[in-house]
């Protein structure tokens, strides 16, 4: 299963599961995990410049390789910010990286952003991501969720219900 994952970004605790077992480097990973930190940025501003930089740096490798076609965008504010403050510039972010690679590059693929500030439980963040990257493709899509959001149901669920 995280064969399949490859690991990069700013290192959060939460994805030390991830990072055990993930793709070798030669390997042909089907997704990306890319963890981002915000719990240096100060102000709302500061978050989105920090996030714009993080799905450029993301776009920019899924564009280079066409094997990708999860991408995984979980952060943390670290308790900076109110609880959800991030989460709609994330939402943006992820739709309009989801449409760029579309339209580009003519194939699809998730973007999926992650607010796992309060994560304790790495395990559940691998077996959700694990669960999303082998499930069965029934439509690609762009989410930005909460960690209660994803503690309560898979990635795919959510996902489903977001396109009913």
């Amino acid at each position: 299963m995280s064969s399949d994952i490859l690991v990069r970004g700013d290192h959060l605790p939460a994805l030390t599961e991830l990072t055990v077992d993930q793709a070798e480097a030669t390997a042909a990973p089907r997704a990306l995990v890319w963890g981002i930190d915000l719990g240096e940025c100060a102000t709302r501003t500061a978050v989105k410049r920090h996030l714009r930089q993080a799905f450029a740096d993301v776009s920019g490798i899924a564009r280079a390789d066409d094997r990708l076609v999860h991408l995984f965008i979980p952060y943390t504010h670290r308790g900076a910010m109110p609880p959800g403050s991030c989460l709609p510039n994330a939402a943006r972010l992820a739709m309009k990286l989801h449409v760029a690679l579309e339209r580009e590059l003519g194939r699809d693929v998730d973007v999926v952003a992650i607010d796992i500030t309060g994560c304790e439980n790495g395990e559940l963040l691998r077996e959700r991501i694990g669960a999303a990257v082998s499930a069965p493709v029934a439509q690609r899509s762009d989410l930005a969720l909460s960690w209660p959001e994803l503690t309560a149901q898979s990635i795919r669920s959510i996902a489903m219900q977001h396109h009913l």
